[in-house]
């Protein structure tokens, strides 16, 4: 996976190389019911202790950026995508540039990352789904 998030650009390979742990999470969010106990969840887990620095709403569709500092630096970053389809959560810790976080998050690098992550994660998912087919038949 950082691997395939280092190719994005050069801006995302940087930050990858500042990466001490990655973890993503993807979820069906295919009913309205469902994509607002997602978006609310979101909410819930950057309430108090995650800075927005990023957010894009449109109805129930969300994309969210917020990360947490210490110091001069911010040592989590948090990204949320919900397209009414799939919601993911993508979680950076390690040691990055508050400005050029910012920077990514304004130029919404951090949202292309999110749109490539779903498309190549449902790519894998509908071909272990059909390998899964062909194995049963």
């Amino acid at each position: 996976m950082l691997s395939l998030l280092g190719n994005i650009s050069p801006e995302m390979k940087s930050l990858i190389g500042n990466t001490k742990d990655l973890r993503y999470m993807q979820f069906p969010s295919a009913t309205p019911a469902r994509t607002q106990f997602l978006n609310t969840e979101m909410n819930n887990i950057t309430g108090n202790s995650f800075i927005e620095v990023y957010r894009k709403n449109d109805d129930l569709r969300r994309h969210v950026v917020s990360v947490r500092e210490k110091k001069s630096a911010v040592k989590e970053i948090l990204i949320y995508t919900n397209n009414n389809l799939n919601a993911s959560f993508l979680y950076f810790n390690g040691n990055f540039d508050p400005e050029k976080v910012r920077q990514m998050a304004q130029n919404e690098d951090f949202q292309k990352i999110g749109k490539g992550l779903n498309s190549q994660m449902n790519m894998k998912n509908r071909n272990i789904d059909q390998n899964d087919v062909n194995q049963r038949q």
